[in-house]
């Protein structure tokens, strides 16, 4: 074999060790062999609740919105849109050369494609069943189809715009002339047909108050509840108005066959005719707003008088409509404003007590008004909720769950917390008591025994010496772990107990949960992940000569 030919194989055995081996063993084609292609391609199925998918729900609602405002509109005043973005007469441009309409048209396509994203991310969407995430792919995918929204999701996902462009490539934007001839017409009423399937968008407003519960977390529930009712009478009118002018056009226009020729008076239903002849669109949406809110409202103006059976038809499905509208407004709105302070609707009974005894006593407003105040605050504290027997019949994993998930701030900001076993964790924070104190109340002075870890949940404390600046703490931070954590250390040399290095004056309200330091020590004195700990730092130490 020549010099060339060994080099040639060399090269190739290379390649093949290097590149071939590895991009079969460990690369793409491995990872497709064993995780499948679901998992390949799209990644593993996510938690319904989890961060990317509560963020992704409340896009997706953004997205609702947007549709449930434009789909009427661009249904309903589709001429007047088109008029007002590219101009009439001899200032009509093509829809290709006009700038607003292009930005119009590619932006409903870019929600057309995030609807499309969504489905596929719904199939990657486990779902909880009696307590248990079911993560398997093809029970998802059969959940989210059989028992799912997924006819919905896709009535309300149809690109229309995209597939009327494949139709006919040559007019992709639907530009038709006035002057064509009737098979224009023919043509322009065919496409008004095909544009009134947008409807099936609104079909995803069944999922807009789903998506919208996963801002409970950072919106107050009874802001929220309001704003469910204000943007369900908003739709009612805007849906209903824009409705009320899609009839009136297309009798008007004649494109569905739908004039009238034996009723021979004005028909005051229809808007008047110099509205019609109006070139401004926002004044003429204006006005058809107006009409939807009467009669939504239940206040309909007395000339609304339906002629043809199709305005029958919508002004009475609008009257009852609105009874029941108002029926339902009436009965939430009460509820809506008293869960929009959530302190109020839990103490209001206690409270209101409180202040009937200081009444009855005669005490002045000054010391009423502070008792009240601290009792509105002891009542929502820590130590409140914790006389409540609402949560007390939680089984055991539920409740170690909720400890976690209510204390996540303070584990995360302990260092003696992230040292220690699950099984220890658990057990401390179950030990935990609630404190509340008063503005200017000393917690711990300075040169006392270490009898507690306090954490703090709401409020500011002042911690100060003797010699040196103030220091103020606010949530979710503690004083005493350091302390404690050292003691546990120069404990384990032989040292003293320690005391507390600073005093704590509460600076205002301060809601707290306190964790005794004996209930510390006898706990992990058996933890061997802390153990193991103070065990490494001493060595540490050691080796570190002075220090």
């Amino acid at each position: 074999m020549s010099v060339s030919q060994t080099s040639a194989a060399r090269y190739a055995a290379t390649v093949r060790d290097r590149y071939l081996k590895r991009w079969l063993v460990t690369g793409p084609l491995a990872r497709l062999r064993r995780d499948g292609c679901c998992i390949f391609f799209f990644g593993g199925v996510m938690h319904p609740d989890g961060r990317f998918r509560s963020s992704w729900n409340m896009a997706m609602a953004a997205a609702i919105i947007y549709c449930s405002v434009v789909v009427p509109i661009e249904i309903a005043f589709e001429t007047d849109m088109v008029e007002s973005m590219c101009g009439t007469g001899e200032e009509k441009v093509k829809r290709a050369q006009c700038t607003d309409f292009q930005l119009w048209f590619w932006l409903n396509f870019a929600v057309d494609v995030w609807f499309i994203i969504d489905i596929i991310l719904n199939f990657r969407t486990g779902f909880v069943f009696e307590g248990l995430f079911v993560n398997d792919a093809w029970k998802v995918a059969k959940h989210y189809m059989l028992r799912g929204t997924f006819f919905i999701d896709v009535l309300g996902s149809f690109p229309l715009n995209l597939v009327l462009m494949s139709v006919n490539p040559s007019n992709p934007y639907g530009d038709i002339e006035e002057d064509s001839g009737g098979d224009a017409t023919r043509m322009n009423r065919m496409l008004r047909l095909l544009r009134m399937s947008k409807l099936a968008k609104l079909a995803r407003m069944f999922k807009l108050f789903k998506y919208l519960e996963g801002a409970e977390a950072i919106i107050d529930p009874g802001s929220l509840q309001l704003f469910k009712l204000i943007f369900i009478s908003l739709f009612s009118c805007h849906l209903f108005g824009c409705a009320w002018w899609l009839i009136s056009d297309l009798e008007l226009s004649g494109d569905l066959g739908l004039e009238n020729d034996w009723y021979t008076e004005e028909n005051k239903w229809q808007p008047a005719n110099w509205l019609r002849q109006e070139p401004k669109l926002h004044i003429k949406y204006l006005h058809a707003f107006f009409w939807g809110a009467a009669m939504v409202t239940s206040m309909v103006p007395s000339d609304v008088m339906p002629v043809t059976s199709l305005e029958v038809t919508l002004t009475v499905t609008a009257m009852f409509y609105g009874l029941m509208m108002n029926a339902y407004v009436i009965s939430s709105l009460t509820a809506a404003l008293g869960a929009m302070n959530s302190k109020k609707e839990i103490v209001g009974a206690q409270i209101q007590r409180i202040k009937s005894l200081l009444l009855i006593k005669h005490v002045p407003a000054d010391i009423r008004s502070r008792i009240l105040e601290y009792y509105e605050y002891q009542y929502t504290s820590s130590a409140g909720l914790a006389q409540m027997t609402v949560l007390n019949n939680m089984p055991p994993a539920l409740k170690a769950t909720l400890d976690l998930a209510s204390n996540r701030r303070l584990i995360t900001r302990c260092p003696i917390f992230r040292q220690m076993t699950s099984a220890s964790l658990l057990m401390l924070l179950d030990k935990m008591t609630p404190a509340v104190f008063v503005p200017n109340q000393v917690i711990v002075v300075e040169g006392t025994p270490l009898l507690a870890i306090y954490f703090i949940i709401k409020g500011i404390v002042m911690l100060s010496r003797d010699s040196g600046p103030c220091e103020k703490l606010t949530e979710p931070e503690n004083w005493g772990a350091d302390d404690y954590l050292r003691a546990c250390l120069e404990e384990a040399e032989g040292g003293s107990t320690v005391m507390n290095r600073k005093t704590a004056r509460a600076g205002t309200y301060c809601d707290a949960i306190a964790l005794s330091t004996e209930l510390m020590t006898a706990e992990l004195a058996t933890d061997s992940a802390f153990q193991e700990y103070v065990q490494s730092e001493i060595e540490k130490a050691e080796s570190q000569p002075n220090t």
